[in-house]
């Protein structure tokens, strides 16, 4: 790591073999794919994982980390060295000096904001934001940029949650201008994950719909609302049906969502207009790249669905409201891969280029450890990662 840019090679220290499997993962000028900046970050982040927790000893990790806090006091003024933030491994327990180095190296001031800036959320965003890796105000200036207001708690929660940005720029962006209701998200850990795992577009339609008809305290009230037997995903599945059906929906229903929330009443009325939407028989045309996905491992046949009306039977023998994805396959916003063993469905998988969104068994559960073991394979063989950033949750 110099001059805020990162170099590595895999001839030291890595057998054939894991050179081979890593190869992929390559970062440098003579790569024929030009990798996005979100993309080579999480790269970068994997690959130094993979060196603190097989090659180098913890020891010379710490005493390195030490000597790069001093240059970094020195260079940017700071009146303290940096502290290594623990992003420990759950198998060994190890901190991730390496992990860190590469984020004072990249933006001394503010490590935890370089993470926020490479996230594919905010690229999606198109948020433009020039940044001088010197500049000991550069968090103020992102604050700004993002119309995100500076406060005691916000600081206090990013300093452990960096993503929390991301959080109050969707809050922002729904129509929320409350503070009060951002600490609220803010400082629950619960209530942060419902609002990342939603759709992003779907959830500002909805809350700039619910606001307008309502307020934000009751609209906050219906995103953060528990219903009996709806998970984050089928919560999600209703706020992208109401979204993208919108038009189809009843005046008592849209009615009915306001004061109740997502129930599994209105979840299930939502999958029933989405499912009279899509009747008519659409038949999915794949890209070779798509095709690759299929593959056999341990008994498990993984698939893609040939029609529509194939994703409502998936639906229907797994309880999930796959169907009303259909017009998302068709226009290849996102890919559904199917999972059986001995002729029947098991798993239910959604799949963004080379990004798992969400990998659900019968009443979108979790895959059981046979199961998850079978997806690993599957993940490794054909080069998935899980949308989320692990190093920085």
């Amino acid at each position: 790591m110099k001059n805020g840019k990162i170099s590595f090679s895999f001839e030291s220290g890595w057998d054939s073999e894991k050179k081979e499997d890593s190869e992929p993962w390559r970062v440098n000028k003579n790569s024929k794919k030009e990798l996005l900046p979100f993309e080579r970050h999480e790269k970068i982040l994997n690959f130094l994982k993979n060196l603190e927790f097989c090659v180098y000893p913890e020891s010379v990790l710490c005493q390195a980390h030490k000597k790069l806090s001093v240059l970094v006091k020195k260079i940017t003024g700071l009146s303290e060295n940096p502290a290594a933030r623990k992003y420990l491994n759950e198998e060994n327990n190890k901190t991730r000096y390496l992990s860190e180095m590469y984020m004072l190296t990249m933006l001394p001031c503010e490590p935890n904001l370089y993470a926020v800036l490479m996230d594919q959320e905010l690229h999606e965003l198109n948020f433009c934001f020039t940044y001088d890796r010197s500049d000991t105000k550069v968090l103020e200036k992102f604050l700004k940029k993002a119309h995100i207001k500076d406060h005691r708690v916000l600081r206090k929660v990013f300093a452990e949650y960096p993503m929390a940005l991301l959080l109050c720029m969707r809050l922002h962006d729904s129509g929320f201008r409350d503070v009060n209701l951002y600490n609220r998200v803010l400082e629950s850990e619960e209530n942060r994950v419902k609002i990342k795992y939603l759709d992003r577009q779907a959830l500002v339609f909805f809350s700039k719909y619910s606001i307008k008809k309502r307020d934000e305290i009751a609209t906050m009230n219906t995103l953060l609302r528990e219903s009996e037997g709806v998970d984050y995903f089928m919560k999600d599945d209703a706020l992208c049906m109401f979204r993208k059906y919108f038009r189809y929906v009843p005046e008592e229903l849209r009615k009915d969502i306001l004061e109740d929330g997502f129930t599994r009443f209105n979840h299930d009325a939502l999958s029933k207009i989405s499912y009279s939407a899509e009747n008519r028989k659409i038949t999915f045309k794949y890209t070779g790249e798509q095709k690759n996905l299929e593959d056999d491992i341990d008994g498990y046949s993984f698939r893609l669905p040939k029609t529509n009306v194939q994703m409502s039977e998936i639906g229907t023998a797994l309880h999930n409201c796959v169907a009303s994805y259909a017009e998302s396959v068709r226009q290849k916003e996102c890919t559904i891969v199917y999972a059986t063993k001995d002729g029947d469905y098991k798993i239910c998988i959604e799949v963004n280029e080379n990004k798992i969104l969400q990998e659900r068994i019968d009443r979108n559960a979790e895959p059981t450890a046979e199961e998850k073991s079978v997806l690993k394979k599957w993940h490794e063989r054909h080069g998935l990662n899980f949308s989320y950033n692990e190093s920085m949750l």
